[in-house]
């Protein structure tokens, strides 16, 4: 990266996740000097960190969330203008930073197959087991959720999807529950299941596991951590709920109702077309980028971006 920062001018430099930024914003700033830098947070972590220990009441992880907090401001300090993915993420940081905060959300690409209630099967779960909201989402769906679900839909399997799942997770293996482990291509699995449900009990920021799920047309059960800064609507767009068992009758709900699967299937979607397409968000960053032009006049010729984008 160095070498790269030494051989050319950059005018933008964009920088993905806070930790990221910390590491290499001195380096930018030693070699390219007059580059405009943009810390892309991808969600705020210090919010996630202060509700994982909040919820598991642990003095150990309040502490380290300050003190991350305190590192992650500072980094945010440095930069010239901030990305976030969500309007309650903006809020979170808004009073605490200098600098100029745009809105950018995930992109997802518009799937150009349509789910049929009548050709699907089964509940999904998706997510990368090295996040930890991943994990004790499930570990709160396998104790306190998947045994309501399943004295009513016994016939119904669950399917586990992600690299490095625990063996707390794998543990939980049987002829009702799938535990995938890495899957390479996750469209199979997307198309077949008829609800997509996501137990969030901790977490900031757009969860791409939702998205994901509604560009397919793939309904979503989750809960409102799950759903915070997407604008969903209960009932309409996704179900949403917290307590174990109002989570369980909305996907006991959902699974036999087929009038309702068919709406939170199309409003789902279109949602995500209206607000989260790769046309929408590019109106967005160049909002931003003609914003930040306000500070280099002329035309961009280079744009940096470390590490590689999280919204392709």
């Amino acid at each position: 990266v160095e070498k790269i920062l030494t051989t050319k001018a950059f005018d933008y430099v964009i920088l993905s996740f806070w930790h990221i930024a910390e590491h290499y914003l001195p380096l930018v700033r030693r070699h390219c000097p007059a580059a405009h830098v943009i810390v892309d947070t991808v969600d705020i972590h210090f919010l996630r960190e202060f509700r994982e220990a909040e919820m598991k009441k642990d003095a150990g992880l309040l502490e380290t969330a300050r003190r991350n907090k305190t590192r992650e401001l500072a980094v945010y300090q440095q930069a010239d203008r901030l990305w976030v993915v969500t309007d309650d993420d903006r809020r979170v940081i808004a009073d605490l930073v200098r600098a100029p905060i745009d809105v950018v959300p995930n992109i997802h690409k518009r799937i150009p197959w349509d789910k049929a209630y009548e050709r699907s099967a089964n509940l999904l779960f998706v997510g990368n087991f090295n996040h930890k909201p991943n994990v004790d989402a499930v570990l709160f769906l396998h104790h306190k959720i998947w045994p309501l679900i399943h004295k009513r839909l016994p016939e119904v399997k669950l399917y586990i999807a992600g690299n490095n799942p625990p063996a707390e997770i794998k543990k939980m293996a049987s002829s009702c529950c799938i535990v995938t482990g890495y899957v390479s291509d996750l469209t199979p699995y997307l198309r077949e299941a008829r609800i997509s449900i996501n137990p969030l009990t901790y977490g900031a920021g757009m969860k791409g596991k939702v998205g994901e799920a509604l560009s397919c047309g793939l309904p979503v059960v989750t809960t409102s951590i799950g759903a915070e800064g997407m604008g969903l609507v209960d009932g309409q767009t996704a179900m949403i709920a917290d307590d174990p068992c109002d989570f369980a009758d909305k996907v006991v709900e959902l699974y036999h109702d087929r009038a309702l699967w068919e709406r939170l299937a199309r409003e789902g979607k279109r949602l995500v077309e209206q607000r989260w397409s790769p046309d929408a968000i590019q109106k967005r960053i160049e909002a931003s980028f003609l914003d930040a032009r306000r500070f280099r006049p002329g035309q961009v010729s280079l744009v940096l971006e470390l590490p590689a984008d999280r919204k392709s």
